[in-house]
C-alpha cells in the first residue's frame, strides 16, 4: 500500500520534476504536489497548504536551492529540505548542508532519493512529537507554576533531608525570607517550634514508609523570621513518583486567638448563665423545653435530661395556661418581648409555686419565631413575706380599730357618768 505524502517541488524542469515523481512511487509513495520556480510561489503555497517536505533544485535562472532554504527557515516550519541537483561541487554541498539542508542528492543517484526520504519524515515525526512532548511540558510546568504561586495558602516542596526546594510568594510572606533566602539553603525543621519537632520529624520518616501510618492534616507552631510563633494547619502529601514532600500552610493563629476568645466569654456566659439567682428556660415553637439553666431546674426539682423530655405545660398549672397564651399572642408575637408578669409552676414533688417573668421571642437569621426564652425568678419568699406583712397591717388594723372602739366607748361613759351626776346633784337640791 502507498504511503502519502504532500511535496512541494522546488523545481524549474517538468521533467525532473517527473523523474523525482516517480521514483517517490516506485518506492511505495502516494505522491501530491506542487511544482514552483520563485520566491512567491513558495511563499504563497508554505503559508496555504501543509506539506510534509521539500525537494528543490540547487541551481535555477530565478531561484536558487540557498534561497528557498533560507525561505523555508524564515518562515519557521520544520520540513525535510532535500536538494536533489545535476551540478554542485563538494564545497557547496558541504556549505548548503551547513546551512541547514538535510541532504543532498545527485540526480545521477535518484536511487538515494527515496532512502533519504522515508529518514527524513521518520526524523521530521519524532522532531514533532518531542516538540508536542516539550509544549505539553511547557504548559504544564507553567500550569504549576502558576497553581503553585497562586494557590492562596503559603505553599513549601522539600525533599527526604527536609530541605526546601521550592516557597511561593505566600510562603515568603509567611516566613519573612525571600526565595533566594530559602530555596536549598534552609531545612524544613528550621520554622518549626522545639516542642513541635520532635513529633513533625516522627511524621517525616513515617510518610517516607507507608503515608497511612500519619495524619495527612494536623497543626503545629511555625517560627517566622522576626521569632514570632503562628499557629499552623498543614497538609502534607508525597509527590508521587519521587521523595519529595509538599506542604501547604494555612495561618490559623488569628483564628486561634478569636476561638481563646470566644471560649473564654463562653465560659463567662456559662458561668453567670448556671450562676444566676434568675432561672433561664428556652421553648420552642412547640412547646418543648429545648434549654435550661441549673437554677430553673433547681426551682422545679429535674435534672437536665428529665426536664428536656417535658413540655412546657407540663410545669405549668392549667389555670395559668389561657393567661400566658394571651400574653404570648398579645406582646411577645407583636413586639418581641413581655412585660414582667406573674405566674405558677408545678415542682418535681408535685407543689405550686409562684414565680414572675418575662418572655421574649427569638427569631432565625430568616426573621422567623424559632423560640421563648424566658427569664424567671421564684418568688415564693417574696409572697410569704409579703402575706406576713398583709396579715401583720391587718392584725394591727384590727386591734387599731378594736382600740379606737374601746376609747370611744369610754368617752361615752364618761359623759354618761357626768349627765348622772349632774341629775344626781339637781334631785339633792330640789330636796332640801
Amino acid at each position: 500500500m502507498e504511503t502519502p505524502v504532500r511535496v512541494l517541488l522546488v523545481e524549474d524542469s517538468e521533467d525532473d520534476a517527473l523523474l523525482i515523481l516517480r521514483e517517490l512511487k516506485q518506492g511505495g509513495y502516494h505522491p501530491v504536489s506542487e511544482r514552483i520556480d520563485s520566491a512567491q510561489s513558495m511563499k504563497e503555497l508554505l503559508h496555504q497548504k501543509a506539506w510534509d517536505i521539500i525537494i528543490s533544485d540547487f541551481s535555477m535562472p530565478r531561484f536558487s536551492g540557498f534561497d528557498a532554504l533560507r525561505l523555508l527557515q524564515e518562515t519557521g516550519f520544520d520540513l525535510p529540505f532535500i536538494l536533489v541537483t545535476g551540478a554542485i561541487s563538494e564545497e557547496e554541498a558541504v556549505k548548503v548542508m551547513r546551512a541547514g539542508a538535510h541532504d543532498c542528492i545527485m540526480k545521477q543517484n535518484l536511487a538515494r532519493l527515496v532512502p533519504a526520504v522515508t529518514r527524513e519524515l521518520r526524523e521530521a515525526k519524532i522532531r514533532y512529537e518531542r516538540q508536542l512532548a516539550l509544549e505539553a511540558l511547557r504548559q504544564s510546568e507553567t500550569l504549576y507554576r502558576a497553581i503553585f504561586e497562586n494557590t492562596g495558602t503559603a505553599t513549601i516542596i522539600f525533599d527526604e533531608t527536609m530541605t526546601v526546594m521550592l516557597i511561593n510568594r505566600e510562603g515568603e510572606n509567611l516566613s519573612g525570607y525571600s526565595k533566594g533566602e530559602i530555596e536549598g539553603k534552609k531545612k524544613w525543621t528550621e520554622f518549626i517550634a522545639q516542642e513541635d519537632l520532635e513529633r513533625m520529624r516522627k511524621y517525616h520518616a513515617l510518610r517516607g514508609k507507608d503515608p497511612d501510618l500519619i495524619p495527612a492534616q494536623y497543626e503545629f507552631h511555625f517560627i517566622d523570621r522576626a521569632g514570632t510563633v503562628k499557629n499552623i494547619f498543614v497538609t502534607v502529601a508525597i509527590i508521587s513518583g519521587t521523595k519529595k514532600r509538599v506542604a501547604s500552610l494555612l495561618d490559623i493563629t488569628e483564628r486561634k486567638a478569636s476561638e481563646k476568645k470566644l471560649q473564654e466569654s463562653e465560659r463567662r456566659y456559662r458561668e453567670l448563665y448556671e450562676g444566676s439567682r434568675d432561672g433561664y428556660v428556652m421553648v420552642n415553637m412547640k412547646g418543648q423545653i429545648i434549654e435550661s439553666n441549673s437554677t430553673f431546674r433547681g426551682m422545679l426539682g429535674y435534672a437536665e435530661e428529665e426536664l428536656r423530655q417535658k413540655i412546657y405545660r407540663d410545669v405549668t398549672p392549667d389555670l395559668w395556661n389561657a393567661a400566658e397564651d394571651k400574653i404570648i399572642q398579645n406582646q411577645v408575637l407583636q413586639r418581641g418581648y413581655s412585660e414582667v408578669y406573674e405566674k405558677e409552676y408545678i415542682r418535681k414533688d408535685t407543689t405550686v409555686f409562684p414565680v414572675e417573668l418575662r418572655t421574649y421571642l427569638l427569631r432565625d437569621e430568616e426573621g422567623k419565631s424559632r423560640a421563648l426564652w424566658a427569664f424567671v425568678r421564684d418568688v415564693t419568699e417574696r409572697k410569704r413575706v409579703e402575706k406576713e406583712l398583709k396579715d401583720r397591717i391587718q392584725e394591727l388594723e384590727n386591734f387599731y380599730n378594736m382600740a379606737i372602739g374601746r376609747e370611744l366607748r369610754m368617752i361615752e361613759l364618761k359623759e354618761e357618768i357626768e349627765h348622772l351626776r349632774e341629775k344626781l346633784e339637781h334631785r339633792e337640791e330640789a330636796s332640801e
